[in-house]
């Protein structure tokens, strides 16, 4: 075609690849305008080595128009809720609680008090941890205030004593960035009050949007006696 504005090729519209190995330069192509011929999905593509257009299967644009956040591992947690053995709890301003479950009574028994809770209770709180999975990026956070922001701490230990660490923190008000466009890009329907990170996943931060989720998580199924506090008495206690 001598008018490849038509095919989607103009100043706005045209989807530029270039596919480096190391830091050398091995194709590069453009993807036009997408339409259907003979009822089958397909892409216009201009290879700049060569004359022409081609009309190629597919709707290319969908493969190529990633954002980095989809190539960034989005797990948390992959421990299998039954293989869990021993959870230490370790809350702002307190020593670390250790329970370990007792096979024999299937109960759990605390380090610290007489209390002892029922398996069925500990593996359900275990099973909503793999709720915090492909959760959005709290890439807001910032690591300098991680140990005033934190509020929980868990270890997890497995059968095959494997070690999974959980820090949970506390975002008040004031400590929200100044600048929210990362934040709107990603949206998130309210600012994160909750960041979750994980010994699995140490490099990224991951925001709670499930506010009541993160309260059981983190303030739940240890108490069997007294209410579930807020998050503010807990970081002043």
């Amino acid at each position: 075609t001598r008018q490849p504005d038509t095919l989607g090729f103009s100043d706005v519209l045209p989807f530029r690849v270039r596919l480096f190995q190391e830091n050398h330069l091995v194709e590069h192509f453009e993807l036009g305008a997408e339409i259907f011929e003979n009822g089958q999905a397909a892409t216009y593509l201009r290879l700049p080595m060569h004359e022409g257009v081609y009309l190629v299967p597919g709707h290319l644009r969908r493969v190529f128009g990633r954002s980095i956040d989809e190539f960034r591992a989005k797990t948390v947690v992959e421990t299998a809720p039954e293989a869990v053995c021993r959870i230490s709890i370790g809350e702002a301003g307190m020593a670390p609680v250790l329970w370990v479950k007792n096979d024999s009574t299937r109960r759990w028994e605390s380090s610290e008090t007489d209390w002892t809770l029922s398996d069925d209770s500990a593996q359900t709180w275990l099973s909503m941890l793999r709720r915090l999975n492909h959760g959005p990026f709290a890439d807001n956070f910032d690591e300098s205030s991680a140990s005033k922001t934190r509020i929980t701490r868990f270890r997890l230990e497995s059968v095959d004593s494997v070690l999974l660490t959980l820090d949970f923190f506390y975002l008040k008000p004031p400590e929200v960035p100044e600048d929210l466009s990362i934040l709107r890009s990603k949206r998130l329907p309210d600012l994160p009050v909750y960041v979750v990170q994980s010994s699995r996943n140490p490099l990224n931060y991951f925001a709670v949007t499930d506010t009541n989720l993160a309260r059981l998580l983190c303030f739940g199924w240890w108490r069997p006696v007294s209410p579930v506090p807020s998050a503010d008495s807990i970081l002043h206690r």
